[in-house]
């Protein structure tokens, strides 16, 4: 006789047949610092920008201050983060970034093609003195500002350099530690993508496959339940 979790299994495995196969991104690149900046540095000089060769990361540091200052990690050169994008099937960009004492009062993205600037704002920083990672779509309804979504579509194809700038919060030293900066490829339309919405198609078969094991479950059980129920 077939076992209730061999029926199970077998119910399952057809759901996701009919459910159709899901694809996870990749990671393009990786730049985890291990041999240097590789073109990573300062943008404005308010924040000293400098590779950390003991512990393989960039460190970003905002001196005591009295004025609003904000600065960034900023890399204009090479081919794994400029270039054309969309040729490249890049579609998310994910990064770790440590705050020392104090977490900066805002941080953001910034993707330069030309003269258009886009930008995006991460709303939540809450890891002091730990490492937080920042996942970001390149998809202007993401969330993204600048001069419009046609531009933005256009500058995916030709990008000058990518920014990750951060504000001081205070005005004592500040220290920021960038780490670990991806490229993905990951179909954001996938059910395994983040923050992806599946396909009604898809969770419509996936619904039928939950369905029949359910049922394939209640023709296993209740004759069992029957034969104990008739015994002495």
């Amino acid at each position: 006789m077939i076992s209730i979790n061999a029926i199970r299994i077998l119910a399952l495995c057809s759901a996701m047949a009919l459910a159709g196969p899901v694809s996870f991104g990749a990671i393009l690149y990786l730049e985890d610092f291990d041999d240097g900046a590789n073109g990573w540095g300062t943008r404005d000089g308010e924040m000293t920008v400098a590779h950390d060769g003991g512990n393989e990361w960039m460190q970003g540091s905002f001196g005591a201050s009295f004025l609003p200052q904000n600065d960034a990690f900023r890399i204009s050169s090479g081919s794994n983060f400029t270039g054309d994008y969309s040729g490249n099937g890049l579609t998310q960009i994910r990064f770790e970034l440590f705050s020392e004492d104090v977490l900066p009062s805002d941080l953001f993205f910034r993707m330069i093609a030309g003269a258009d600037i886009f930008e995006y704002q991460f709303a939540t920083i809450n890891n002091l003195n730990n490492w937080q990672s920042f996942t970001l779509n390149l998809v202007w309804s993401f969330g993204w500002s600048g001069p419009g979504e046609a531009q933005f579509n256009s500058a995916l194809t030709s990008v000058d350099a990518i920014e990750i700038q951060l504000t001081r919060n205070g005005t004592g030293v500040q220290n920021y530690y960038l780490d670990n900066v991806e490229t993905l490829d990951t179909e954001l339309g996938d059910p395994g993508a983040p923050g992806a919405v599946p396909e009604p198609v898809s969770v419509g078969l996936f619904a039928m496959g939950v369905v029949f094991l359910l049922a394939v479950r209640r023709m296993y059980v209740r004759p069992r339940m029957r034969l104990r129920s008739a015994m002495p």
